[in-house]
């Protein structure tokens, strides 16, 4: 699935993490609207690796054309 290919680019996501994160939070927006205490509720996702993808979804997009 695309979506688990795109969560696993984030670092230390998995594609366990990904199928465990889609199972709790349903869609991406759900996954990007939880909070790092809502994302460490979810097995295999420590406060660590909450936060990082809490601030990995929050990151603006570079623009890498000028």
């Amino acid at each position: 699935m695309a979506l688990i290919d795109c969560l696993t680019t984030i670092r230390s996501i998995n594609k366990t993490d990904a199928t465990v994160l889609l199972s709790n939070f349903k869609t991406l927006k759900g996954i990007v609207q939880a909070s790092v205490d809502d994302l460490t509720q979810c097995p295999g996702m420590g406060p660590l690796k909450a936060k990082r993808l809490y601030d990995a979804l929050r990151k603006p997009l570079k623009n890498t054309t000028k």
